[in-house]
């Protein structure tokens, strides 16, 4: 998360107004997201899974973010 949040600290201004979310936005949205994942047999597990499912989504959102950087 904090090289998501490095990242969308980077993107100058007028880039992010034109962007549909900001980063509280997409962390909330994130977290819906991998929060209603089906649940596992066990609760570490399921928690695993949530937390793989963050990092899949946090890489492509960096991924993604790299573009409007000048």
């Amino acid at each position: 998360m904090e090289v998501l949040q490095t990242t969308w600290d980077s993107i100058p201004e007028p880039i992010k107004d034109q962007l549909s979310t900001n980063f509280k936005n997409w962390t909330k949205s994130a977290d819906n997201e991998c929060d209603s994942a089906k649940p596992a047999d066990t609760q570490v597990q399921t928690d695993i899974n949530r937390y793989t499912c963050r990092i899949k989504l946090v890489k492509a959102e960096t991924k993604e973010l790299e573009g409007y950087k000048i």
